[in-house]
């Protein structure tokens, strides 16, 4: 059962799909390979519209790659709503708890990941200039 968190008042809901394709009643998504998934349409937009305040912003799964949206391209961050699979019968009071701690693993990695990054980057870029700069004196 997935769970959504809006970004703009911080609700946290299931995630349904209405109907798609196929007309159906409301029905819990699911998640798949790419994002959200409706058990008999198939993959779902990635776009999320609040039911308690009407924003529009983007699903984001801390378990998967992050999609980029073509507005980022252009510099225009969309809000994003992260959103999180728990088990079936999961208490309303537990959801927020199950969101932040998927947040805080997702960005704890990337932190690393990133540390890592810039880290090797600026390691190779100081050896290069302190090359240079010896080889120039």
């Amino acid at each position: 059962m997935l769970y959504v968190a809006c970004a703009g008042c911080r609700n946290a809901s299931p995630l349904y799909c209405a109907s798609g394709a196929l007309l159906h009643g409301p029905v819990l998504a699911i998640q798949g390979p790419a994002g959200a998934q409706c058990p008999f349409c198939g993959p779902m937009s990635p776009w999320f519209v609040c039911g308690f305040c009407g924003l529009q912003q983007m699903m984001f799964f801390p378990s998967l790659s992050p999609l980029i949206a073509p507005q980022w391209i252009g510099g225009q961050v969309p809000h994003v709503a992260p959103t999180v699979e728990a088990p079936l019968g999961t208490p309303a009071h537990q959801v927020p708890s199950i969101i932040s701690k998927a947040l805080q693993g997702f960005l704890e990695g990337a932190t690393n990941e990133l540390g890592k990054n810039v880290g090797d980057a600026v390691g190779g870029w100081l050896q290069g200039f302190q090359g240079e700069s010896q080889n120039q004196w």
